[in-house]
């Protein structure tokens, strides 16, 4: 008996040990653990110390040492959603700090459901003893008394619990910040740009340590090709000591049609009357609220200013062309006025032109027919203007007085 209650003793105990290193032969877990120090050396000098333990090392420690990283910070960067100490893992998740709120709406929804439940298909009530043998749509239940056979009573409507509810949701969206009813679109816009300024400033203390780490032990340059170009690029990495400031900035009203189109609408008020000196582009500003209206529509419904004016000379020379053939052209209200009357009278002051016109009247006539429809838009837009400004626009080195006269 005593041998058998050792033998048995001992297989659990092989058994156990068996279990043990299959447990460990399944652990693929390699168990380092990597701390970093700012200390001082023997001469005061701080630096960042690394420290590798392992567990299967019988020293102290397994490695100590000196980290070589000519920024001299530690090698990561930590940001924290929110500050409540100065521990390091003492920051809260958006999921932690939206539980309390999701757990009472949880509640709230379970309670819906229960009385939505309760409602649907309510107890049934009968005589002690006797329940009825069959239950359902047309069938014939006998009873003695009226009304002893009878559903019980259901609960009754809440209406609070939906404006618990809202209330709740309304809460989670004005503490987080989302563009939701019941939240100032202000306050919402202010929380959305602190979250991303703190990420950016994150991206921005990585990418410094990037490019220092680049620049002590990456090479003195990098060859690289850009798309559309066929020469080989080359980039040199610069002096050790030198430093880029890395600058990162995105606005979220940029991702508010509404409030962006406001934005282009007020500029485009003000630019005449504020843009002395012409320093704003037109083309850019046209370009932004055309995208904020149809996103990725611009580049494809916007041609270059370049493109632009040599398309208008393009078509000035077709209508040229056509003037010229006696098919008589007909002025566009929205047109490059200015730029194709130019090239209008540059084709016509030529001498044989003019020679031309004389001995043809229809040709002259349909000249001057053109140049009648093409100034009465260039006018019209000048009285625009006038409209605005209150008097004609006095060009450089004119005077009113001069222009009268």
């Amino acid at each position: 008996m005593e041998l058998s209650q050792h033998t048995q003793r001992d297989d659990t105990l092989y058994n156990v040990r068996q279990m043990d290193e299959v447990i460990r032969d399944d652990d693929e877990t390699i168990r380092i653990v990597y701390c970093y120090q700012r200390l001082l050396d023997e001469d005061d000098i701080p630096g960042i110390y690394c420290t590798i333990m392992h567990p299967d090392v019988p020293d102290l420690y397994a490695k100590h040492e000196l980290l070589d990283y000519a920024h001299g910070k530690y090698p990561f960067v930590i940001t924290k959603y929110e500050q409540t100490s100065k521990r390091l893992y003492s920051s809260r998740s958006i999921p932690e700090l939206g539980e309390p709120l999701q757990q009472v709406m949880k509640i709230e929804t379970d309670s819906m459901i229960d009385r939505q439940s309760l409602a649907t298909l309510p107890p049934l009530e009968h005589p002690l003893g006797r329940p009825p043998t069959k239950w359902g749509p047309g069938v014939r239940v006998p009873y003695r008394t009226p009304g002893e056979i009878r559903w019980a009573d259901t609960p009754r409507f809440d209406g609070g619990n939906v404006e618990v509810r809202r209330y709740i949701q309304e809460m989670f969206d004005k503490y987080f910040g989302n563009f939701a009813p019941g939240v100032d679109q202000v306050e919402s816009q202010n929380k959305q740009q602190a979250v991303i300024n703190k990420v950016f400033t994150h991206l921005k203390y990585v990418l410094e340590q990037v490019w220092t780490l680049y620049q002590q032990y990456g090479p003195d340059a990098e060859f690289f090709r850009v798309t559309g170009m066929q020469d080989v690029q080359k980039f040199s990495k610069g002096r050790p000591g030198e430093r880029f400031d890395f600058y990162l900035q995105f606005d979220v009203a940029t991702q508010d049609p509404k409030q962006m189109l406001e934005r282009v609408k007020a500029i485009a008020e003000l630019a005449p009357a504020l843009d002395r000196s012409g320093t704003l582009d037109t083309e850019k500003l046209l370009q932004l609220a055309v995208g904020q209206i149809m996103p990725g529509a611009s580049e494809k419904i916007i041609i270059p200013k370049e493109t632009a004016s040599q398309k208008a000379v393009d078509e000035e020379r077709q209508t040229i062309a056509e003037l010229v053939a006696g098919v008589p052209p007909n002025v566009r209200p929205q047109d490059a006025h200015e730029m194709k009357m130019q090239v209008f009278q540059q084709w016509l002051s030529q001498p044989d032109i003019q020679q031309k016109a004389q001995q043809d009247p229809a040709l002259q006539e349909r000249i001057q027919n053109y140049m009648q429809q093409r100034q009465m838009q260039i006018t019209q837009k000048q009285n625009a203007q006038i409209g605005r400004l209150g008097a004609a626009p006095t060009q450089f080195g004119q005077t009113a007085q001069t222009e009268a006269a």
